[in-house]
Order: structure tokens, then C-alpha cells, then sequence
């Protein structure tokens, strides 16, 4: 498949095994001319009917967003290389660094895996507010959980919002964060081995990820828990 930088420079590459289930905004292949790499084919959705709360967002990611996180030294944020272009000039792909999740199940992770991990991304939620990026579409399918990195992934809904107020963004950044943690420990509930999955467990997630939790509550609230999900084995 052919595509092309914004100065007008070819890059062609062989699309194999395709990487996500879902494809409505667009699909992400393994390349095989690197296999380090993958390549993520936008699509353009024009419908009707609202997808999201932000359905006014742009489902193809900004030029200025794209600039901003592929700057970004930041192993938690997926590493972007090429932005590409179809030959009129519209963005239709761009190039990532490939992760694979080496975690079968988060909650039998020790339990510094999620304090170092939770801790980066909250403060990097605090840098993207101070730089006026809003987050927008984070859950827990957009998170890699490597052997030592939670890695965010698809910022392509991501915006920068000038007009409105640090502490404004920041509510929003952290609330995803929240929510995205909430969800992966939701279902990892469901999966772990350990007799967790009830009410009572689900009730210590929401308190584990609730504004306000910041990593060293987070880290005292673990305690001297060895491993993820010893916390939902304790009796509180």
C-alpha cells in the first residue's frame, strides 16, 4: 500500500495480520517490511447518529496532536513515527511503535507494577493539562500491559482545547485515567484465577480509582500487598 509524508516523500508497505477486532474508525496491521512497527489505516465514519459524547471530535487524528505525542520521551504513550497522507493530501494513516501485551491478567502483577505505572500516567495527565491536551477516548482497550509498561495507545480523538482552563482539562485527564484503570480492573476481576469476582471487589476498585486518589493513596491503600490482587483477597 502506498502512502505519502506531507512533503510528498513515498512510503510503501505490505499490510499482514491485522492487530484490533473493532475497525470503525480504522484498522491496525502489522507491516512486513519492520516488524517492530505497525501501521494504523484511519477510517472516515460519516453518520447520522452521535458515537460518542464527543461526537463532534474528528475520528482521524490532528496534525498538531500527532506533533505533540510523537515528541513526547514518555514509555507509558505509545511511540508514534510517520504521519501519512493519501497523494490529494488527506491523513490517512501514520506508523507506530508495536507493542504486544504480555500480561495475561493485571491482578496477578506485583503490586509495584501498578503503583510505578499508575503514578507515570497521573503525572502525565497533569503535563498534557499544562499543555492544553485534553484526553478523549481512554479506556482500558487503549492500554498495552507489557512486562513493564501500562502503554496508552490511540490518541487519534484527542484534541487541543486553548479556551479552556488548566484545572478544566485536568479534571477531565484525570476522570478518563479513572475510568480507564476502573475498567481494566473490572474485568480483570472476572479473569484472574482468585475467588474476587463479587459486589464487595467491585466496590474497591471504584475506591481505588476515584477522584481524589492520587499514587500515594494508592500506594497506601496496597499496603504491603506483594501482589495486585491480594488486596481483593484481604478482609477490610
Amino acid at each position: 500500500m502506498k502512502y505519502y509524508t506531507k512533503d510528498g516523500v513515498v512510503h510503501e508497505y505490505t499490510t499482514t495480520s491485522k492487530i484490533n477486532d473493532t475497525g470503525r474508525y480504522g484498522s491496525i496491521f502489522r507491516v512486513r517490511e519492520n516488524d517492530s512497527i505497525c501501521l494504523k489505516h484511519l477510517n472516515e465514519v460519516k453518520t447520522s447518529e452521535p458515537l460518542t459524547i464527543f461526537d463532534d471530535t474528528p475520528t482521524v487524528i490532528s496534525e498538531d496532536i500527532f506533533g505533540y505525542f510523537k515528541g513526547l520521551n514518555n514509555p507509558n504513550f505509545c511511540k508514534l513515527y510517520d504521519l501519512l497522507y493519501s497523494r490529494d493530501g488527506k491523513i490517512v494513516a501514520y506508523t507506530m511503535r508495536y507493542y504486544q501485551n504480555a500480561i495475561h491478567n493485571i491482578l496477578l502483577m506485583p503490586t509495584d507494577y501498578l503503583v510505578d505505572n499508575f503514578s507515570s500516567i497521573y503525572d502525565a495527565m497533569d503535563k498534557l493539562a499544562r499543555d492544553l491536551v485534553m484526553v478523549v477516548d481512554l479506556h482500558n482497550r487503549n492500554m498495552v500491559l507489557t512486562e513493564n509498561d501500562i502503554v496508552i495507545v490511540d490518541f487519534d480523538k484527542y484534541r487541543i482545547e486553548k479556551d479552556k482552563p488548566y484545572d478544566v482539562i485536568l479534571e477531565i485527564n484525570t476522570s478518563a485515567l479513572y475510568y480507564a484503570f476502573s475498567k481494566m480492573f473490572n474485568n480483570a476481576l472476572k479473569g484472574c484465577g482468585l475467588d474476587v469476582d463479587n459486589p464487595t471487589s467491585r466496590l474497591r476498585v471504584s475506591e481505588l480509582f476515584s477522584y481524589g486518589t492520587d499514587p500515594y493513596v494508592l500506594k497506601r491503600k496496597l499496603g504491603s500487598c506483594k501482589r495486585i490482587g491480594d488486596y481483593f483477597l484481604e478482609k477490610h
